[in-house]
């Protein structure tokens, strides 16, 4: 049993000292360069619950965004803090103010902000890691121990421009932002 605790001790310490050097790996698995135009569909449990706009632009302190419906009429502005939080600008209503930013601003950071390493270690229990492939696809993900805590998926398609998908299993909600300020085909 002593032997167990030392070995459990030793992991978490190592993976606990590995964290951070985490800085030297990328920044962001997906920079965002300039303002872009989403389409953004939140889903929980396989059913739709939001479907609308969603406009991004990098700033010094974070990234600006814009949740608009599916008529273009804004929803919620604010800005997006290296951290995850968001400072509601505007808000259409009180109720979407109070469940939307804090699922936006996840959002935001684990695509944009949260450092990845291509180096994952089985002993590391709460590292961010990621892969590529030659097509341009990237894969993101936190794990804690076994457990998949979320994952981004960023994928280019041919004739459908870059596609993001954010799962996130506590709680359980799938968000997917179509770029559509892309040209098809490139």
């Amino acid at each position: 049993m002593r032997n167990i605790l030392i070995a459990l001790l030793l992991i978490i310490v190592a993976g606990c000292s590995r964290m951070a050097d985490q800085t030297k790996w990328m920044a962001s698995v997906h920079p965002l360069q300039s303002a872009t135009l989403h389409k953004i569909r939140i889903e929980q449990s396989d059913v739709t619950k939001f479907v609308g706009l969603l406009a991004l632009e990098p700033r010094a302190d974070g990234i600006w965004c814009i949740l608009l419906d599916a008529t273009g009429i804004p929803l919620i502005k604010g800005l997006v803090s290296t951290d995850g939080t968001m400072r509601v600008e505007y808000s259409v209503s009180s109720r979407l103010a109070s469940r939307l930013p804090d699922l936006l601003g996840r959002v935001i950071e684990y695509t944009y902000f949260i450092p990845a390493s291509p180096d994952c270690p089985w002993y590391d229990p709460y590292r961010v890691c990621f892969s590529s492939d030659d097509s341009g696809s990237i894969v993101k993900w936190r794990k804690l121990g076994p457990i998949r805590l979320w994952q981004v998926d960023k994928k280019h398609h041919k004739n459908q421009g870059e596609t993001i998908t954010v799962k996130m299993n506590i709680p359980s909600v799938l968000i997917t932002l179509q770029h559509l300020d892309e040209e098809p085909g490139n």
